[in-house]
């Protein structure tokens, strides 16, 4: 058994109801600044019940709760940097992220950002030291990204095509609020997508060079919920045990996330993001099949152990798993994507391969920009 570290400094929240914790003195008080996606937070009726909830609450400064509503579903340098500008003056306490990973992301780069009284490209483009955020408090309304529990923030930079992580311990959220009956509203594609990164987190962080005997566990029972689950949610949207389930699984994956690394599917699909503005459970689908191919000869007792206890033949009529990944995929509606679906040509791979940044090492697949190369040469053949 090797070695390991273990950081889970979040205080988890998770259940039915548990968004009334926004009425707590305990877990929040002075100004307030809510980030979302667009009129997310107004449509589905969760901005009403966190401000009933906040009313409540007399450690809150009431007419202080500020918003910023403006984050797109890949979130923006440009658009951190913007509500920073916007709230530097507001002395804001408490940062909170709601919806789904692009939310929350966005959240702890503004938290860090405001709590830095600078912009977020010190840390993104110039790689200042990471530390100082203002408490961040992470409420998901999907579940996929586990970004409630996870030290990381994605943002892209339409300007250079990048997309990247700011990372560090300080990005942590003081509390993860996981109300499951919140992603009951989620749409089809989205609960399919989102419940792929699921899946993809537990594959990866199982095989990482960084896995360790507790985050292996957490991706078994992960994986055993979602190949069990996600394929019967998507023609039950409304069902309220599986979306428990599902954020549950969605939930220690983040805790993955925070204490064991993601291999080369999740680096690739950063530059794939950037350039289509595509979703990021589309383009891990699209870089599924090649990357399990790819690295199964390198990490083949870890890929055979999970065929062994996760794809029984009965359910998936394969005994390799290369293939019980495809039916999987097959099942839930997502076979057969490739990048040239997303837009994407093959002239692009090179550009593509020299975006990719952060710990490629971390996969037992890769030797060199090669490796990644070829990935995305077998991405558009399906």
């Amino acid at each position: 058994m090797n070695s390991f570290n273990l950081k889970i400094p979040t205080s988890i929240h998770f259940g039915p109801g548990s968004l009334n914790l926004f009425n707590d003195p305990t877990i929040i008080q002075g100004n307030i600044l809510l980030v979302s996606t667009g009129d997310f937070l107004l449509k589905s009726g969760i901005l009403a019940k966190i401000l009933v909830f906040l009313s409540e609450n007399k450690a809150i400064n009431q007419p202080n709760i500020y918003t910023f509503f403006k984050v797109g579903s890949n979130p923006q340098v440009k658009e951190v940097d913007e509500a920073i500008q916007e709230n530097l003056a507001h002395q804001i306490d408490f940062v909170v992220g709601v919806g789904g990973g692009s939310a929350m992301d966005a959240a702890k780069s503004i938290a860090l950002g405001l709590g830095n009284k600078c912009l977020i490209d010190d840390f993104y483009f110039r790689g200042k030291n990471v530390a100082n955020a203002l408490p961040i408090i992470a409420v998901p309304t999907t579940s996929g990204t586990g970004a409630e529990l996870s030290k990381g923030s994605i943002l892209s930079d339409s300007s250079s095509a990048m997309k990247k992580g700011v990372r560090g311990d300080a990005l942590f959220p003081r509390h993860a609020i996981v109300d499951p009956l919140l992603t009951v509203s989620v749409p089809k594609k989205v609960t399919i997508e989102t419940g792929f990164d699921v899946f993809a987190h537990a594959i990866e962080t199982f095989i990482s060079k960084k896995s360790s005997i507790f985050t292996e566990g957490l991706s078994i029972q992960a994986l055993r919920i979602v190949t069990s689950v996600l394929p019967k949610l998507a023609n039950d949207l409304n069902n309220e045990d599986m979306r428990i389930q599902m954020s549950y699984a969605s939930m220690i994956m983040g805790i993955n996330l925070g204490n064991a690394s993601t291999c080369l599917p999740h680096r690739l699909q950063y530059p794939v993001g950037a350039i289509t503005n595509t979703s990021h459970g589309i383009g891990l689908a699209a870089l599924y099949p090649a990357w399990v191919s790819e690295c199964y000869p390198f990490a083949k007792g870890k890929f055979d152990y999970l065929q062994d206890e996760i794809f029984s033949k009965e359910d998936y009529e394969s005994d390799c798993l290369v293939d019980s990944v495809s039916l999987f995929m097959s099942s839930i509606g997502l076979a057969h994507v490739s990048l040239s679906d997303l837009g994407l040509t093959a002239n692009r791979i090179d550009e593509m391969a020299s975006l990719v940044t952060g710990n490629v090492g971390d996969d037992p697949s890769y030797s060199d920009k090669q490796t990644i190369i070829s990935i995305y040469q077998r991405s558009f053949e399906r």
